[in-house]
């Protein structure tokens, strides 16, 4: 899709809303926590998988055009030909796929074992190789065993995060009367198994399964927000049932990243992101990014100024500006590009 700007309907310069917005209270960030950096080659995003990178700046042959292309794991970028004639890419949304298309990898499968896979064209793995290196049972499942236990005796056994059952109770009596009788009863959290009576009078079991979240009764606090904390409590059904988050102290939520001006040259600006303590720090060089470099370059090699009139006169549409206020009306400036349209 190639369309310039000025065609774009009001519609169009409602998907430019995707705009880059200052933080409330900080008057030098540039980005809001959630949207990532703009940069002519490379994207950052939050999500903490890898960056879109648009690789070295293409050329382009209409400045004012956009145009969505895929990126990352099946998502979708917008790109700007800025009035330098190259592409200034904006951050990759909407990706929802396990791996970036084309790339192959040792991906888990079965019980702790690993299989080869690729990426399709859907974003999704898809086996190219058998499963091998499994384990004894599943991560988390439970059931009861003889081993090590003395005649009509048994105990718990839990299976661990390497596949393999390990043993979590005592030995205790679970003979049974009847050799060959069967019956499924409850175990773990929630879950339910079956069992059956062996000729030698002691119930051998099948692995718990259908298992909630927690053990029914239980509590615990969690981290949330900006540095607070809430107390989480497992209900009857054995799920988490949330409580409110208090006591927030931070300035954001770890794991958030913005780009701010703080410290750096004029057109420059340096990604930040949000520490485990909730406060912002540095995590990059000052750089230029699209919205300083691309635009302002050609602002300042005279885009702007050759759309308007000396003496308090208005930019026309396709001008560089700072704010509307520059702009021939009904056009308004708009970001991140800094374009009158």
């Amino acid at each position: 899709m190639n369309q310039s700007f000025g065609r774009l309907s009001l519609g169009a310069l409602v998907v430019l809303s995707w705009i880059v917005v200052p933080g409330c209270g900080d008057d030098d960030a540039v980005v809001e926590e959630d949207a990532g950096g703009i940069d002519a080659a490379v994207v950052r995003t939050d999500s903490g998988q890898q960056a879109f990178d648009a690789g070295a700046p293409e050329t382009c042959d209409t400045p004012g055009a956009i145009e969505d292309v895929s990126c990352g794991r099946c998502g979708q970028a917008q790109r700007f030909c800025t009035s330098e004639r190259t592409w200034a890419y904006g951050p990759c949304g909407g990706e929802g796929g396990e791996c970036e298309p084309g790339t192959t990898d040792e991906v888990a499968c079965g019980m702790c074992g690993t299989q080869t896979a690729r990426c399709t064209a859907e974003c999704v793995w898809e086996a190219t190789g058998t499963c091998s290196g499994e384990g004894e049972c599943a991560p988390g499942s439970e059931t009861r065993t003889s081993e090590g236990c003395g005649p009509d005796e048994t105990r718990p056994v839990e299976c661990d995060d390497a596949c393999t059952y390990v043993a979590v109770g005592e030995c205790e009596d679970d003979s049974c009367p009847t050799p060959g009788a069967s019956e499924t009863v409850t175990c773990g959290m929630c879950g339910e198994q079956d069992r059956f009576c062996t000729i030698g009078g002691v119930w051998e079991y099948d692995p718990c399964s259908g298992e909630g979240e927690c053990v029914a009764g239980s509590t615990r606090t969690m981290p949330c927000g900006r540095c607070g904390t809430r107390t989480e409590r497992c209900v009857t059904t054995c799920a988490w049932e949330l409580g409110a988050c208090t006591g927030e102290t931070g300035d954001c939520v770890p794991g958030a990243t913005r780009r701010d001006r703080a410290d750096c040259a004029a057109g420059e600006t340096r990604a930040q992101r949000c520490s485990d303590t909730c406060g912002w720090v540095e995590d990059g060089p000052c750089e230029a990014t699209a919205r300083d470099a691309g635009v302002d370059a050609g602002r300042d090699a005279g885009a702007r100024d050759a759309g308007r009139v000396d003496g308090g006169g208005c930019a026309p549409q396709l001008s560089a500006c700072t704010t509307t206020a520059d702009c021939c009306a009904p056009a308004v400036c708009q970001l991140p590009f800094l374009v009158c349209l």
